[in-house]
């Protein structure tokens, strides 16, 4: 049973076009089914899902502006937020593209404010910082929590001890087991103390004040296959020691509770073998798998030429994502009821609030948009055989005419 529920989910998420082209804005993905193409983050909402915001990581700009005055340029009323929160003491620098994610999910919570002030963001191990995390929940008033997976080159040198040790601690373990540690705010002050401390264990991170842990902020480290790092400033409360385990009743209320999720370890003979597993990993799951799916009803039937302009393939890509939304919006219309389907053609005036499936949106979308060509070109067809059939009259008359003429004359003799 989850004990968590979530009144407002958006996932940050990075989309990529397929490009031939060679242009400077191209990037590299290995990991990806199209390794080259132009790059491009997103903002996703998990009801529908719909893309609330999409903007490009300014790969090969030439302008000398970076993406966050570019942002602040299509969305004036936000300058006022962004000089206040990206000054000189700032932990985000204002030309990176944490300050580019910042701008795009803050905007969101300004935009659309959540009556209980209580939204969370997932990301994947490519967005996930703990610096990024205290810094949205500064900027938005704590309305803006993140969970999500963690890569260990995003953490900063304060956290660092810490991932050593608990990778450490489950490279024995057995699958189904989790450690919970805490998070510490990176301070520059502190950080040049702690250089010119003799003391080794200041020195290495291994005793860190504690008025620089992050609140309900932590690290969760979950053997499962392999060992699958998340971070959250979302937990029930703040760790109570530096590393918890996880038979400890104050870590599982961290976590807010255990859930049950089944895998296979390799001695099950018919069913998988069911392990406790903290909720917020389980959150993560249920909720991050909605880019996925956008991908996936974009890349089924995407609008591919075989062009190397780079252009034509970012005209296309516009167009498929432009299809989504619009089957988006038309299904929520349906849900709230106010408009309606017809079933079938067969069965006129039969109403239905069913939501359209997105290829059924998309033939009908496409046959709306060819009927009018279909039926100019019928027209000229119609008109085209008429003028024929009226030649062919003329010439079979003119033809009668002359045979007339002929046997008239070969029966008068002359």
């Amino acid at each position: 049973m989850l004990l968590c529920c979530y009144a407002a989910v958006l996932l940050c998420c990075c989309t990529q076009q397929h490009s031939k082209a060679r242009n400077r804005a191209i990037s590299y993905i290995p990991s990806k089914p199209d390794k080259f193409g132009v790059r491009f983050y997103c903002v996703i909402g998990t009801s529908g899902p719909y893309i609330h915001s999409i903007f490009d990581n300014g790969r090969g700009w030439n302008t000398g502006i970076n993406q966050v005055d570019s942002y602040n340029h299509l969305h004036g009323e936000f300058a006022q937020i962004l000089n206040r929160k990206f000054g000189p003491e700032s932990t985000v620098a204002r030309n990176s593209a944490s300050a580019l994610w910042l701008c795009q999910l803050v905007d969101q919570s300004r935009l659309y404010r959540e009556p209980n002030h209580y939204r969370v963001i997932f990301c994947d191990n490519f967005y996930t910082r703990p610096r990024l995390a205290e810094k949205l929940f500064s900027v938005s008033q704590g309305d803006l929590k993140v969970t999500g997976t963690c890569k260990v080159p995003n953490f900063d040198g304060i956290n660092r001890p810490i991932i050593v040790d608990c990778l450490k601690l489950l490279k024995n373990a057995e699958r189904g087991f989790w450690l919970l540690a805490r998070t510490y705010s990176y301070d520059k002050q502190y950080d040049d103390q702690r250089k010119r401390s003799g003391d080794p264990n200041v020195k290495s991170y291994r005793v860190i004040p504690d008025k620089y842990i992050q609140p309900n902020s932590g690290f969760i480290f979950f053997k499962d296959a392999k060992v699958v790092i998340f971070h959250s400033n979302d937990l029930a409360s703040t760790p109570h020691d530096r590393i918890c385990k996880d038979t400890d009743a104050r870590s599982i209320t961290s976590v807010r509770g255990l859930a049950m999720i089944e895998r296979w370890t390799g001695v099950e003979i018919i069913a998988r073998s069911r392990i406790n597993c903290p909720t917020i990993n389980i959150s993560y799951q249920l909720f991050m798998n909605s880019f996925d799916r956008v991908d996936q009803l974009r890349s089924t039937a995407a609008t591919r030429r075989k062009e190397r302009r780079i252009h034509m393939s970012l005209w296309t890509y516009c167009i498929d994502l432009t299809v989504h939304q619009a089957n988006r919006v038309y299904n929520e219309l349906l849900t709230q009821k106010r408009i309606t389907e017809k079933e079938s053609e067969e069965e006129d005036g039969v109403e239905s609030y069913k939501p359209l499936r997105f290829d059924e949106f998309r033939r009908r979308l496409c046959e709306q948009l060819v009927d009018p060509l279909l039926l100019a070109k019928k027209k000229r067809q119609s008109t085209s055989s008429s003028s024929q059939k009226e030649m062919m009259d003329s010439t079979v008359g003119k033809y009668e005419c002359h045979v007339l003429l002929l046997r008239v004359l070969m029966e008068t003799g002359s």
